[in-house]
């Protein structure tokens, strides 16, 4: 086949043609950039795998360091892969679906290239130190708002197509695309304005349980909004144009987009078993967690049905079937395992470990990236208007995906279970048998060695798939015939819905009312009124959302810690250099926790500036009461040399806060004295002199630069403020200083 022009336009309309046309230039260009922003995702969170085994490799380097890298590789797997990949899948599945073209073009140009600038610019500042530590929301609050504004636009765009559709019925998979468009949104604004500082203080309006719960909401049922419901959405189009059979259970849609929506959100307070949040929190979850097989059962169980009703033939040969069997199969695993982690015994034994991670990554790739895989093989050739390039590479490319998700999932789940094993062994009299946490971070290494391995072997596949797509964009032809809509617009409804008559014989009316009620005539309804189901589904995820978060949100913020100056940066410092993505600051209420770390967190405790974190993993030990547990000689020389000190750590050096000089605006802007600089300076100072000077006097010397043999500015560096906030961490609050300005003179 003779090579396409170099480039090939969108798709070509016969002169003086004036009906609407089907239009996949955005579904191509989302395409692209779906997989050029999943090879790079993919690629970092193998680095950052690899830096856990070798954490030198970010000594002077901290944008290599696992803090920043695997939160950037988390949010760049969930928006930038499949996030580009679902608005692709959306956007081709939308015009069949609706029989007419997406509406405001110009608004889904804006879009696309406005998601592309916000991933762009959320990269950047992730890695070059401007992240929050938040749960999969890891970008500064102004990108978070950029990319919640975007989604809005998407939102708009995909509501205006449904009223403008075609087809008086709406299908399963534009119910699941509404209401994951809807969900997600919201939480991403709910997410984005809780990180935003007050203006005053420089804190951020939310902080302890009513931010860790809200994190969790984010994480479980706005990533999985995405991930779940939208990505589901896709496979509900995908399955019958496989198996070239019709959808095995309408009434099983039903079923599974509303449980979903009345049933899943519950859950997700469950990862806080054990941590300071109410303890009615997580047992509505646990009371709902067991009916999430629900949902799950009947989405899994009506997809593979559908593709066994398609039976054998030309169907059965096409290479993105596979990858969706595959997809429901580890997504069936998931839904199997994750009631059982909702259950507080298993939560306490691993909930903390690298088993947690194993769970999600297995949704993320097993079950996402799948799906986002067999729609890409499915349009490719049909938007492309060529053959595919070669069903071999294809057939490769799913072997070598599906032996990196087994080998990647079955690593964390050993190295969760070895971690469980060391760090909650106690001897007969209840001591600890491995008091050091290092000890459960050699233990696991040649696990964490099989699970970078796991993720090579995904993104070896993903590069064999993107050649073969790349290949096939290649043999395109030089313009792309458009597709005319042919049906007519939709006229005015005659008859509305009606229920049908109720069942005759000798029952009980509430049981005649039930049985009409069950035959599910009133969502004919909605499915005509795309604007009445957007509502539905806003009023069912609110009302969960009011019952869970609205007592928290109205409850009073516990008492504030009264940071100085040079601590309120310190914790900037924490932040920017991502050490809350292997540090918890909750201690659990179990004796090997206790033993190890000290008191349990209570929720009375001062919470300190910034989110709660409670209920994530641990690559390194809890810092909850950090302050005072070692001397301010040990804590430098930690930062400056991890394994001099602590041999077996995972840490890499952060010599580079030690050669580093204090942001002195970042630092007044962080500590409260806005309106009194050179108070809040003084006092950093003042405070900063008095650890350096404790540190010489416990070293015997001043600390001198490797190499160099000159002595190091460590009084006036970032590392003496971070040694500053770790040190008051768990202590008791002191008095809250008097208020500067009282002093001033008017």
């Amino acid at each position: 086949m003779t090579a396409a022009p170099s480039q090939a336009t969108d798709e070509a309309r016969p002169a003086g043609s004036t009906g609407p046309w089907l239009n996949d230039g955005p579904t191509r260009r989302f395409l692209a950039a779906c997989w050029a922003w999943g090879l790079a995702s993919l690629a970092l969170a193998a680095l950052a795998g690899w830096s856990l085994l070798h954490p030198e490799l970010a000594d002077g380097r901290p944008a290599l360091g696992f803090g920043r890298l695997r939160p950037l590789a988390e949010m760049l797997v969930l928006l930038g892969f499949l996030g580009n990949g679902f608005f692709a899948l959306v956007h081709h599945s939308t015009q069949r679906l609706c029989c007419a073209p997406m509406a405001l073009p110009a608004l889904g140009k804006l879009h696309l290239w406005g998601w592309q600038l916000a991933l762009g610019w959320a990269a950047w500042s992730v890695a070059g130190g401007a992240l929050e530590p938040r749960l999969l929301s890891p970008a500064e609050p102004r990108v978070d708002l950029a990319l919640a504004g975007l989604w809005a636009m998407f939102g708009v765009q995909l509501l205006v197509t449904l009223t403008r559709r075609r087809q008086r019925y709406m299908y399963a998979s534009l119910w699941f695309y509404l209401a994951a468009t809807l969900l997600f949104g919201g939480l991403q604004v709910a997410a984005a304005l809780a990180s935003f500082p007050d203006p005053i203080l420089g804190s951020p309006p939310l902080a302890g349980a009513a931010d860790a719960a809200l994190q969790w909401w984010y994480v479980r049922n706005g990533a999985g909004a995405l991930v779940v419901i939208g990505l589901f959405g896709v496979a509900y189009d995908l399955a019958p144009r496989l198996a070239a059979a019709p959808l095995h259970s309408y009434r099983m849609a039903i079923v599974h987009l509303w449980s979903l929506l009345l049933i899943q959100l519950w859950v997700a307070p469950r990862h806080l078993h054990l941590t300071p949040a109410p303890g009615w929190l997580s047992a509505l979850a646990l009371a709902f967690a067991f009916l999430v097989w629900v949902p799950s059962a009947s989405g899994v169980f009506n997809l593979a049905a559908t593709l066994r009703d398609g039976g054998s033939g030309e169907a059965s040969r096409e290479p993105a079937r596979p990858f969706l069997v595959a997809a429901l199969c580890f997504f069936a695993v998931a839904a199997i395992e994750d009631p059982v982690l909702a259950l507080r015994r298993v939560s306490a034994a691993v909930g903390s470990t690298d088993w947690m991670e194993g769970h999600q990554e297995l949704l993320l790739l097993g079950w996402g990236a799948f799906v986002v895989f067999a729609g890409s093989y499915w349009i490719a050739p049909r938007i492309l208007h060529a053959p595919l390039h070669s069903p071999a590479l294809a057939r490769a490319h799913f072997w070598l995906a599906t032996l990196g998700v087994l080998t990647s999932a079955a690593a964390l789940r050993f190295s969760g279970a070895a971690q469980a094993g060391v760090l909650g062994a106690l001897s007969p009299e209840g001591h600890l048998l491995h008091p050091e946490f290092t000890e459960a971070v050699t233990r696991v290494e040649g696990h964490r060695v099989l699970h970078v391995a796991g993720l090579g072997l995904f993104l070896a596949g993903a590069l064999v798939g993107a050649w073969n797509l790349l290949r096939t964009w290649a043999a395109r032809p030089s313009a792309y015939p458009a597709a005319p809509v042919t049906e007519p617009p939709l006229g005015p409804l005659l008859a509305a819905e009606e229920a049908p008559a109720p069942p005759a014989g000798a029952v009980l009316d509430w049981g005649r009312s039930l049985q009409v009620f069950c035959t599910l005539w009133w969502h004919r309804r909605l499915e005509r009124q795309p604007v009445r189901l957007a509502g539905w589904i806003v009023l069912a995820a609110g009302a969960v959302a009011a019952v869970q978060l609205g007592p928290l949100l109205r409850a009073e913020p516990g008492a504030r810690a009264a940071l100085s100056p040079l601590e309120a940066y310190g914790r900037s410092v924490y932040e920017r250099e991502g050490c809350a993505t292997c540090h918890t600051q909750a201690v659990r209420p179990l004796l090997a926790d206790t033993k190890r770390y000290g008191a349990i967190s209570a929720p009375e405790e001062p919470v300190e500036r910034g989110p709660a974190l409670w209920g994530a993993r641990r690559v390194g030990p809890d810092l909850a009461r950090e302050g005072g547990r070692r001397s301010t000689r040990w804590q430098v020389l930690h930062l400056d040399d991890p394994r001099a000190v602590s041999p077996g750590s995972a840490m890499p050096s952060y010599r580079h806060l030690i050669e580093r000089a204090r942001d002195l605006p970042r630092l007044v802007h962080r500590s409260g004295h806005r309106k009194l600089p050179s108070v809040a300076a003084e006092d950093a100072a003042a405070q900063a002199a008095a650890l350096t000077a404790e540190f010489e006097a416990q070293n015997g010397a001043t600390l001198v630069r490797p190499g160099a043999g000159a002595p190091v500015d460590l009084e006036g560096s970032d590392a003496i403020a971070l040694v500053a906030y770790l040190q008051q961490l768990g202590l008791p609050p002191s008095e809250a200083p008097a208020d500067p300005a009282a002093g001033e003179q008017p």
